[in-house]
């Protein structure tokens, strides 16, 4: 397997573990950098759900944890 495919393998891993506990996110929480207060995604390039807001609440709320832009 390429390395592209690994990543790819990975960024859609944690994509569906994320989309499988959106309901973990609360209400009215805003989806996008911008609207958080942030001129872009504060995670790194790399990050598989970098600036996809809810999911990267779901994926880290799922474990009690804040996701990387509020610790």
């Amino acid at each position: 397997m390429s390395r592209d495919r690994e990543r790819q393998a990975k960024i859609d891993k944690k994509r569906a573990i994320a989309s499988a506990h959106l309901d973990l996110v609360p209400a009215g929480t805003p989806a996008a950098p911008e609207e958080r207060g942030f001129a872009e995604c504060p995670c790194p390039k790399k990050c598989a759900i970098h600036g996809e807001c809810h999911l990267c609440i779901a994926y880290y709320a799922r474990k009690g944890a804040l996701p990387r832009c509020q610790r």
